[in-house]
């Protein structure tokens, strides 16, 4: 029964792709072998298999087992660990592409940080421990954004992609940071005029964040941009 599952299912998917069945399939029952005795039914179907595949009938036995991903049984090579461009062994260069997502990462802090700073500094509250816990946490953002920025955008010139890149992490910025007010009350959400959920302290403040976020995240993608043209940060391939 083993070979049989190993088989069949090999049978319905050449059957399903070749286009002339009935005519393949007679051309090769006059093309089989004579068989004979317990064997018939096994070799007759690896047989068929092999002649519709144009493959080498395969020798299936109850031993044969296919090697489960991870399992250690897979002959080395046969699979690559990045999909595009390659080097000499088969395989992008690890410790090449981990220096360059380091590039990436410190110019993306130090390019959104310096970009966000003006804007950072009208904040009501600069200087205190809060603002500044916030734009440290900011920084890391930038660094972690360059790094998704070089990795998504790659050498795709699609101009909807690296803004949406930018886009992503500035709402998901925005969002995190914006407070309701104190009048606001729940079940359902109300905080009064103009939008119900949401009143001019809330659409002032979320304002102030959209505008730093979006230059900031916006900087790291311009200056990302200006260092891949110019050779000194390379792209993902």
């Amino acid at each position: 029964m083993e070979w049989k599952m190993k088989t069949l299912p090999l049978l319905a998917l050449c059957f399903a792709t070749t286009p002339s069945t009935s005519t393949r399939f007679q051309a090769s029952k006059a093309a089989s072998p004579k068989y004979s005795g317990a064997d018939y039914p096994r070799e007759r179907y690896q047989h068929l298999a092999a002649s519709k595949c144009n493959a080498v009938p395969p020798q299936l036995g109850s031993e044969d087992k296919l090697p489960s991903p991870g399992s250690g049984d897979e002959s080395k090579g046969t699979r690559k660990k990045w999909a595009t461009r390659t080097s000499r062994n088969g395989d992008l260069d690890d410790n090449l592409e981990r220096f360059e997502s380091i590039k990436s990462a410190i110019t993306g802090a130090f390019a959104g940080s310096i970009a966000a700073a003006p804007i950072a500094l009208l904040s009501p509250n600069r200087l205190t421990a809060q603002w500044e816990f916030d734009h440290d946490a900011l920084a890391l953002s930038l660094a972690l954004s360059a790094l998704v920025y070089r990795y998504a955008v790659r050498e795709d010139p699609n101009p909807m992609l690296k803004q949406g890149v930018v886009a992503a992490f500035a709402i998901t910025r925005i969002l995190a940071l914006l407070q309701v007010s104190n009048v606001c009350t729940s079940l359902p959400l109300s905080c009064g005029a103009p939008l119900g959920i949401a009143d001019w302290g809330m659409i002032g403040r979320g304002l102030y964040i959209a505008a730093e976020s979006f230059i900031a995240f916006g900087a790291v993608a311009v200056t990302l941009e200006k260092l891949f043209d110019k050779g000194l940060i390379k792209r993902f391939p």
